[in-house]
C-alpha cells in the first residue's frame, strides 16, 4: 500500500507540476517585452523550462498508462488472509440480571473470527 501511496502522490506532483511550469513558461514568453516586434527573432526565453514541462509531462503520462502491480499485490494478500480465517459460532450467551425490583433478560451470541 505504500508503493501505492507513494506512486499516487508522484502522479500529483507531476501533474501539478507540468501544470505550474507551463505557465511560468507562457507568463514570461507572452510578457509586453518578448511579444513586441523587436524581439521576434529572439530565442524564447527559459527555454529549459519547456523541456522540464515536457520531461514532467512524459513521467505523467508514463504513470498513468502502466498499471501499478503494488495494489493488486495489496489487495490479492488481503483477500488471502480473510479467505484463511475462519468465522465461527462459539456459544449462546443467556443470563437473568436480578435488579432489585426488576429483573433483566441477557441474551447474546459470541463468534469467533
Amino acid at each position: 500500500m505504500n508503493s501505492y501511496a507513494a506512486r499516487q502522490v508522484l502522479k500529483l506532483g507531476t501533474a501539478v507540476s507540468t501544470v505550474v511550469l507551463f505557465s511560468v513558461f507562457g507568463i514570461s514568453n507572452l510578457s509586453k517585452e518578448s511579444a513586441s516586434t523587436e524581439h521576434v527573432h529572439n530565442a524564447d526565453k527559459n527555454r529549459g523550462l519547456l523541456y522540464i514541462v515536457a520531461g514532467t509531462f512524459a513521467t505523467n503520462l508514463i504513470l498513468r498508462i502502466v498499471h501499478p502491480k503494488s495494489i493488486q499485490k495489496a489487495v490479492d494478500s488481503y483477500n488471502e488472509n480473510i479467505a484463511g480465517k475462519n468465522v465461527s459460532f462459539n456459544s449462546l450467551n443467556f443470563s437473568v440480571q436480578a435488579i432489585p425490583g426488576a429483573r433483566f433478560i441477557k441474551v447474546g451470541l459470541k463468534f469467533n473470527f
